[in-house]
Order: C-alpha cells, then structure tokens, then sequence
C-alpha cells in the first residue's frame, strides 16, 4: 500500500509547483527583455506575492525544493521524512492557494 506522500495528489502538487517555478523563471528572464509584456511581470509578480504569505519554514522549503535546488537532502538534517513529506504538503497547499487567488 503506498503512503499518502506517494498518491498522486501530492506528486501532481509537487509537479504543479515545479512547472510554475520554471515559468517563473522563463518570465524573469522575459521581463528583462525588449521582448517583455505585462504577463511576464504579472507571473513573475504572483510567485512572489505567493511566496511572500508563507511563513519562515514554508518559504525555505518552497525555495529549497522548487526554486532553488542545490542541495539535495537539504533537509535531513532538521527532519525526519515524515516531518518532511508533511510540511512540503503543508507548504505546496499553502503556496498555490495563495497563488491561485490572487490570479483571479
């Protein structure tokens, strides 16, 4: 029987998350170019405020998972993977509820 962290709601959030960190990129690089439009920022401007509302623990693994990945195991030293699996369910969640309703 697989574990909750292994479902495909919780891959599906982590792969949501993935493609926006990598638009976010593409958009940050757009936007500072000639080529640049408002939906470069608007995007760009989004993920930020999305990030902004997260508490301490819920940026440093946004950033440590999905938008800046240079250490792998990063966390093991500070959780358990339980610990772990459950704050970046926490902190997905949070993150792309944030982001969703203030794209609207």
């Amino acid at each position: 029987m697989r574990s909750f962290f292994e479902t495909d709601t919780f891959i599906k959030l982590d792969t949501e998350i993935k493609g926006l960190a990598s638009l976010y990129f593409k958009a940050l690089e757009l936007s500072k170019s000639k080529e640049s439009n408002s939906r470069h920022l608007n995007l760009v401007n989004l993920v930020r405020n999305a990030y902004s509302n997260l508490n301490q623990e819920e940026r440093k693994l946004i950033n440590n998972e999905f938008f800046y990945q240079k250490y792998p195991n990063w966390w093991k030293d500070s959780y358990s993977l339980y610990n772990f699996r459950r704050l970046k369910y926490k902190s997905m969640t949070h993150f792309l509820e944030v982001f969703y309703d203030n794209a609207i």
